[in-house]
């Protein structure tokens, strides 16, 4: 508390406008509107994002402000060609005069998303399951008798990207599975983030639609366990909002940061299932730090992964897939970041029981699972920047919030 205390007195000093007064309002809807771009809101159609328009609002203003922070933190972010993507041209309007958007071609889009169904039967060969389609279903090789696992990929991927087929063959290497990869490549491949973000509830609700129609066929949510990889794990969590009755599981694999830091815009908590799990890699970068799951594990520390050099983002954001993949066949043993006497398994296997922060060492490279996993392990440095009141931390934390405050308080930001 004193250490708190001491960074908001210096703070405001440096500051030099009364930090409570301008940074912490809670701005209302009408100051927000002046501070978007009017281009966005006029062409902004209700009737496709299901949203009130002021809610959309926020969530560019808000997308806005976090994308900057990327550029700020020099993120480089790649496409699916593994070329760096200019975060500025994310700050460009969604709906702009300039640059209008094709409204007909993101419904189509929408309609684009395929369900792709693999099993040991045809674990090479898809077999497209749509909903609403009995007959797609019946004429396929799922088997309610096996376990469902619904994947979906990330930004700039695609349903025959790497994650997508680590993670299938992972599971039908070892046993019987329905597995049903989520392909929203269509919108996934757009360089501009903020339609993705924006769109991400909408392709939830799809998703949700999909589960909705295979528990009308018979098959159990209790059966049914959906892994998201970065925006997918969003994903994940919202296409649990429309449904009957939710999954058994949601295991989000280092969910985007960018766009999904505030609640207004949404994102995956542990209500969005019975039992959901966070495997943070690159965590306060390209992906979420803040425990958000009724288990969250920190391999590594969770931000750098070994062998993934200091600057090795993609990398690290990536390894949380590896990891993930390996645990279906192998033990990741983990144990509670601030108390090393309570552990549990990290991946396939954590029990649903699981509850809290959850530590743990690997090895730079494939086997990832070490046998000295809880030796003097690394902490998550949120946990040991707050446990320390060390000069050199205070430095750190002064920088940090205070480049984020800059951001807010700025009039002339966007």
């Amino acid at each position: 508390m004193k250490c708190f205390i001491l960074l908001l007195v210096l703070l405001k000093i440096i500051m030099g406008k009364d930090l409570y007064k301008n940074t912490f309002k809670v701005e209302n809807k009408n100051t927000l509107f002046k501070r978007i771009r009017r281009s966005d809101m006029n062409m902004v159609p209700q009737e496709l994002v299901g949203e009130k328009t002021s809610s959309i609002a926020e969530e560019i203003e808000q997308v806005r402000i976090d994308l900057k922070q990327a550029e700020l933190n020099h993120v480089v972010i790649k496409d699916i060609h593994g070329r760096p993507i200019n975060i500025s041209k994310f700050m460009k309007p969604i709906y702009s005069r300039n640059q209008p958007v094709n409204i007909n071609e993101i419904e189509n889009n929408l309609k684009r998303i395929s369900f792709f169904l693999y099993t040991k039967h045809n674990n090479l060969r898809s077999q497209i399951l749509r909903t609403g389609d009995k007959d797609s279903l019946e004429n396929s090789n799922f088997k309610q008798i096996f376990p469902t696992k619904i994947i979906i990929h990330a930004y700039q991927n695609q349903g025959n990207s790497a994650v997508c087929l680590k993670l299938r063959d992972a599971y039908l290497e070892n046993n019987d599975y329905n597995i049903v990869i989520v392909d929203w490549g269509e919108i996934a491949k757009s360089n501009n983030y903020l339609l993705v973000v924006v769109y991400a509830k909408r392709i939830g609700r799809i998703v949700g639609e999909f589960i909705n129609f295979l528990e009308n066929n018979g098959v159990e949510p209790a059966n049914i366990h959906i892994i998201g990889y970065d925006v997918g794990a969003h994903i994940a969590g919202f296409s649990q909002q429309g449904v009957k009755r939710k999954v058994a599981r949601i295991t989000g694999l280092d969910p985007a940061r960018y766009g999904f830091r505030w609640r207004v815009v949404g994102r995956l908590t542990k209500s969005d299932a019975n039992f959901v799990d966070i495997i943070h890699t690159n965590a306060n970068i390209l992906g979420l730090e803040k425990a958000l799951a009724h288990a969250d594990f920190y391999p590594n520390g969770g931000t750098i992964q070994p062998g993934c050099g200091s600057f090795g983002y993609i990398c690290s954001h990536f390894r949380a897939v590896e990891l993930y993949a390996e645990s279906v066949s192998t033990t990741f043993k983990a144990a509670e970041c601030t108390n090393s006497a309570t552990t549990t398994i990290m991946g396939d296997g954590t029990p649903p029981t699981a509850r809290g922060m959850f530590c743990l060492n690997t090895n730079e490279d494939a086997p990832f699972a070490s046998r000295r996993s809880l030796d003097n392990f690394q902490q998550p440095h949120f946990l040991t920047n707050f446990a320390s009141c060390s000069l050199s931390n205070m430095f750190s934390w002064l920088l940090s919030v205070y480049f984020i405050l800059r951001i807010f308080v700025s009039d002339t930001l966007f």
